[in-house]
């Protein structure tokens, strides 16, 4: 089991990441595309019934800026 300390940390990680992912989708929103994540976890990038795989959330910001998207 986790310390206090280390659970809390572990919970403001994965809030920070949910609230980026959602940010980064809105934009891709935007940008007239979206931003999809796998059930596994992979993300995706969807435009005109295509996708384009990205490794993570760096890598779907800097497709973003590619696409001509807004920085989220």
């Amino acid at each position: 089991m986790l310390p206090a300390a280390d659970a809390h940390a572990a919970l403001a990680r994965a809030d920070a990441e949910r609230k980026r992912f959602a940010s980064l989708q809105a934009a891709y929103a935007i940008a007239g595309h979206e931003l999809v994540r796998g059930e596994g976890g992979e993300l995706f990038a969807c435009k005109w019934g295509m996708a384009k795989r990205l490794r993570d959330l760096d890598d779907a910001e800097a497709f973003l800026q590619r696409i001509g998207g807004a920085p989220a």
